[in-house]
């Protein structure tokens, strides 16, 4: 490349190299696009479990009934039934149960309630 203004050259050349690295600096910091798929497997249904209930201990106290719970460091595991207190006047148990949405099968522990 032969010129008659060298200085001029340098300067094309110079701000040639930082326009090219400008824009592929904001092609590649802009938008992230990506695709994913997820396919899942449902684990097989569990058995039933049948379990003893046994004389409430005394007044107030509540029976919450036993069920399979997924732990995801252990899968599967039987939480036994027990007579519980309620932690505050008027609560309601709500069983754990399994969730089916657009984003997969999910476990929701069970939980005490306002009624």
């Amino acid at each position: 490349m032969t010129t008659r203004h060298p200085k001029l050259a340098k300067l094309i050349l110079i701000a040639t190299f930082a326009l090219l690295l400008s824009s592929s600096a904001a092609a590649f910091g802009g938008v992230a696009v990506g695709l994913g798929i997820n396919v899942g497997v449902a684990p097989p249904p569990v058995p039933v479990a049948r379990e003893v209930v046994v004389a409430s201990p005394g007044p107030g106290y509540v029976w919450v009934a036993g069920h399979w719970g997924w732990y995801p460091a252990y899968g599967y595991r039987w939480v036994g039934g027990a007579w519980l207190r309620p932690p505050y006047p008027r609560a309601v148990w709500v069983g754990p149960r399994f969730v089916v949405g657009a984003r997969g099968r999910f476990f929701y522990h069970g939980y005490w309630r306002r009624w």
